[in-house]
């Protein structure tokens, strides 16, 4: 029998297949159906120095009586706190934050009980060490990034890009102000970090342009090719009228299906190359420099290429003159002054600019992501933190802030105190009174999917290190909690 493309029985045959896969078409594309079989939670760590200056950064302490004891800790809603002015959460965290409250988790009493002052320490805010991190590697673990970036867990299949790592400038001679950095076989590894916005995007996205918007638009090529076989059937003589009317729902339900799939193709847009090279340490370019990171950063999550990721937004020991970014009158550096007096008028405005950078950050993720029921927000990590509490190198009550939610594997909507906990004497200052921040650290590991497996290793058990994470020198009331996630952060705790 002579093949015709038109006959009813290819019509039907045809049909029977389009039934079949149709439905699977109009509501995926090749990637949305693997984020819909598993929304995998991302890690975004964004990174500062020289201290949150506690008072100013959280809720006004009026706050504190509307809180409940939960078991060990006290908390209230983050949408019910009232700010010093309508919208902010507090001095630092300002109005730019009040569409985020309710995907947000703000932290304060953690503690990184320090027996000795040790300076500026980014790596503090994911590696969970009391020492230094260059000389003291040996008591404790990698960055939590790191031990995330190599697991199966997190990448069932290799990726481009592990962990995509930026920052404004680094101290060639201080390696543990970056935030992230892995321990093999006795040694110190750093990941390529990347200063320049050209150098980071080449890095990423290379020669692609928008390689998952192409693939969703195959498939709508491929849609527009069976209409067009419909349409053939359909001006055929010999089809029935009620065949005709069969095809004609068929063809209103392939073009429904079009129209959906050309609205939620998957945004896969770098965007343009950075036309320049920014100069690290120069006011002018500070701004600049932040913006397309973020852009770069939220780009290479939007198209799927990383899962891990973290911004430094100011350098370790940071001294950059702030008068002319943000209209202040200092005569010193923004590290010199937090040792004079980081409460002035003029320091605030430094950390607000920072908090707005962040809000954007969250801002620019908290965007329908394609095949989930959230935003790209909501399916990640965010966490920002400082590498001190205070710009003395005070360690005690780093107050931190948590976004996103990890696709529902952590509580959001929180502002939770954990004082009262411990009472340990500090160097100088307060004393201890918090939880011990790794614990904190020990959450975000398992809010991603790890276990201790993961995270407390062979290499470790073969330096002595005590089961956990984090430097196991600390003393006796913060150490037993060096295996605990801290309570109210995992949704199943």
């Amino acid at each position: 029998m002579k093949y015709n493309p038109i006959t009813r029985r290819y019509f039907l045959k045809g049909l029977g297949s389009a039934v079949v896969y149709l439905p699977i078409l109009s509501s995926l594309s090749p990637r949305e159906a693997f984020a819909q079989t598993r929304a995998h939670s991302r890690f975004i760590v964004i990174g500062q120095d020289n201290g949150f200056h506690t008072p100013n950064w959280l809720p006004p302490t009026s706050n504190k009586s509307r809180m409940t004891l939960n078991g060990t800790f006290r908390e209230m809603r983050l949408t019910d706190v009232t700010g010093p002015q309508t919208g902010a959460i507090s001095n630092i965290l300002g109005p730019e934050f009040s569409s985020l409250r309710s995907k947000m988790m703000l932290l304060e009493n953690l503690d990184t009980v320090c027996p000795w002052t040790r300076g500026h320490q980014m790596a503090t805010i994911l590696c969970g060490n009391f020492g230094r991190v260059w000389s003291d590697a040996k008591y404790f673990g990698p960055s939590i990034d790191r031990v995330m970036a190599r697991s199966s867990k997190i990448y069932p299949t290799a990726s481009k890009i592990d962990g995509l790592h930026l920052r404004v400038e680094q101290l060639q001679s201080e390696p543990e102000i970056d935030l992230s950095w892995d321990y093999r076989n006795g040694q110190m590894v750093f990941p390529t970090v990347y200063d320049q916005p050209q150098a980071a995007f080449d890095a990423i996205f290379g020669t692609q342009t928008t390689g998952n918007a192409q693939a969703a638009q195959k498939e709508i090529l491929l849609v527009d090719q069976v209409n067009e076989q419909f349409k053939l059937l359909r001006n055929n003589s010999r089809t029935s009228s009620a065949d005709k009317k069969v095809l004609d729902e068929h063809m209103a339900m392939i073009f429904d299906l079009q129209k959906r799939l050309t609205a939620s193709a998957p945004t896969c847009t770098p965007g343009t190359r950075p036309s320049r090279t920014y100069r690290n340490y120069a006011p002018e370019d500070r701004s600049a420099l932040i913006d397309l990171h973020t852009q770069i950063l939220v780009a290479a999550v939007k198209c799927g290429l990383t899962r891990i990721a973290t911004l430094s937004i100011c350098r370790g020991v940071d001294d950059l003159n702030y008068n002319s970014l943000v209209g202040i009158n200092l005569p010193h550096g923004w590290h010199e002054q937090s040792h004079i007096d980081y409460t002035t008028a003029e320091v605030l405005k430094i950390y607000q600019f920072y908090s707005k950078k962040v809000a954007a950050l969250l801002t620019a993720l908290d965007v329908p992501e394609s095949g989930t029921d959230g935003t790209y927000l909501d399916n990640s990590i965010v966490l920002y933190g400082n590498g001190q509490s205070e710009g003395d190198h005070r360690y005690s009550n780093r107050p931190t802030l948590i976004a996103g939610g990890g696709a529902g594997a952590i509580n959001m909507n929180k502002y939770i105190d954990y004082g009262g906990f411990n009472n340990v004497a500090a160097p100088y200052g307060p004393n201890y009174t918090g939880r011990n921040y790794n614990q904190l650290l020990i959450a975000m590991m398992q809010a991603m999917g790890l276990s201790e497996e993961d995270y407390y290793t062979s290499d470790m058990v073969a330096r002595g290190i005590q089961a956990g994470f984090g430097d196991d020198r600390a003393p006796n009331n913060y150490k037993s909690d060096r295996r605990n996630p801290l309570p109210g952060i995992l949704k199943a705790a």
